[in-house]
């Protein structure tokens, strides 16, 4: 079984124009795709695309017009020029109680050899609900064997943060621990990172219910604590950015 459920803590600190950080539990579903189908069969409180108390539900993710593998060979396709038809294994959040939020979602893409060759980013952004895609080859590393990508900001998130930053994106293999690494940088200055660190651990009937047991509203907490956080910065003083509707660059669903 690829299948997996990650838990630990995710932060973002905000060095400018004022500090401001917060830090959460949190746990994820680490799923193959290929293992949906039975993935839950020992667990009378999970479900695949039917509702329980948490499901998987195809149309909360990428594809929602036609499926995940498709969707997401095809955003590889556009935006490297590669084919690709390998296995995928998405991180995420399922619906818990009837409520789906993710800020993003991970698609990480291996080929026949088992290899990790894509990583596919698929962000949200509220109270907008627009969801843009952004593809990272995993064969680019850091000296530290984090695969890295680099590029210009053209999907707005934060309404605190503007369009004038650069992305510096680092992520782990997801094994025994997962990391996620994701700084903005303007003008050469440090102002933003978001951090994911996660351990894994074996999907049983046991782990998944403990885990509805510890985190039973994961995903209404995540997207209370966007507007909690975002209360503080605005208290704080921190300018507000009005969405600036110009057309994206890379896909968006």
């Amino acid at each position: 079984m690829n299948s997996k459920l990650f838990f630990g803590k995710v932060s973002h600190t905000r060095n400018q124009p004022m500090h401001h950080r917060f830090e959460y539990r949190t746990f994820m579903c680490y799923l193959d795709i290929d293992e949906l189908g039975t993935i839950f069969n020992d667990s009378n409180y999970w479900s695949f695309n039917s509702k329980n108390l948490a499901w998987f539900n195809p149309k909360n993710y990428i594809g929602r017009d036609s499926n995940i593998r498709t969707a997401v060979y095809d955003h590889i396709y556009e935006q490297t020029g590669e084919l690709f038809e390998g296995r995928i294994c998405v991180l995420t959040h399922l619906t818990y109680f009837g409520y789906c939020f993710n800020p993003v979602s991970f698609y990480y893409c291996y080929n026949d050899d088992n290899e990790l060759q894509f990583i596919v980013s698929e962000i949200n952004n509220t109270p907008w609900d627009e969801r843009h895609v952004y593809v990272t080859r995993a064969d680019v590393k850091t000296d530290k064997a984090m695969i890295k990508d680099e590029f210009q900001k053209i999907f707005h998130v934060s309404p605190f943060l503007d369009m004038d930053f650069m992305y510096r994106w680092q992520f782990s293999q997801p094994d025994e621990q997962l990391i996620v690494n994701m700084d903005n940088f303007k003008n050469g200055e440090h102002w933003f990172n978001a951090y994911l660190e996660l351990e894994a651990t074996p999907i049983t009937a046991e782990s998944l219910n403990k885990a509805l047991r510890s985190y039973p509203m994961i995903t209404l907490k995540v997207s209370l604590a966007i507007y909690w956080q975002a209360l503080k910065l605005k208290l704080k003083g921190a300018k507000f950015y009005d969405h600036p509707k110009t057309p994206s660059v890379r896909t968006t669903d």
